[in-house]
């Protein structure tokens, strides 16, 4: 088995066996390891939806609707 590299943690997925062997096609065509892509997929994933929660709360926090009388004191 594989030593990890450093700073990372051991995570255990269950995931469908077609996207398994889609990721490990995919890996082997871009000449990376299946954890590799994971590891990308998983990064890149956090990162998207990161930007997505400041987006909308920058939306909320400058949206008329959220900033009227009755919208604040609804919440």
């Amino acid at each position: 088995m594989a030593k990890p590299r450093s700073g990372m943690v051991k995570s255990n997925l269950f995931i469908d066996p077609k996207v398994q062997k889609g990721l490990q096609f995919l890996a082997k065509r871009q000449g990376t390891t299946y954890s590799a892509l994971v590891r990308e997929a998983m990064r890149n994933y956090l990162i998207d939806e990161l930007r997505r929660e400041k987006e909308v709360a920058s939306l909320e926090a400058n949206s008329e609707i959220m900033n009227d009388g009755v919208a604040a004191n609804s919440q």
